[in-house]
């Protein structure tokens, strides 16, 4: 195996495994916390059809998906397990979304996309087919940055054009919150 498969395999599992640490019982809290609302879901594509995503998308998906799955399902064999590969392909496309240089280079490669895909309008198009709004129900993917207060100001950090994307391409919410 290569050193960037290993690497890939290895990043994998170490966010698989850290998922259930952010599931345990809450301790109280001694004092009030207060989030600032930074970006709001945007509107949905309408009429989206499936060829409406490119194949090279949908070939990207199920390469990621093959590619994690095994290994977020060996992590807990014997055990009933639930693992959703475009929840996590949509959280590391917000990274990825926001990241440059050599951080967006791998992240790309993780997600077994081009250099020049368009992963934004792609996923945007996808959302608005995971979307349901039936007669008794209504389903959608839950998206949101949570972000240190310190980290959203005029001298750096986060950058607004990076929250409008969130916002229109990932219909994701984001917060500033002291931690």
């Amino acid at each position: 195996m290569n050193t960037k498969k290993a690497v890939a395999l290895i990043l994998t599992a170490i966010v698989l495994l850290m998922i259930p640490l952010g599931c345990g019982p809450a301790e109280p809290a001694n004092k009030d916390t207060h989030a600032l609302s930074l970006a709001s879901p945007g509107t949905i594509e309408e009429d989206v059809g499936y060829f409406d995503l490119s194949e090279a998308f949908r070939d990207s998906l199920w390469a990621f998906a093959g590619k994690t799955s095994g290994v977020a399902l060996q992590a807990f064999d014997g055990t009933n397990t639930l693992y959703s590969p475009v929840s996590l392909y949509y959280g590391l496309a917000m990274l990825e979304a926001g990241a440059a240089g050599t951080t967006k280079t791998d992240l790309r490669a993780f997600l077994e996309t081009d250099a020049d895909a368009r992963m934004g309008e792609q996923l945007r198009k996808l959302y608005a087919l995971m979307t349901l709004d039936g007669d008794d129900t209504v389903e959608r993917i839950a998206n949101a940055l949570w972000i240190r207060e310190d980290l959203v100001s005029d001298q750096g950090g986060v950058k607004q054009s990076w929250l409008d994307q969130l916002s229109e391409d990932f219909y994701a919410s984001a917060f500033a919150v002291d931690f």
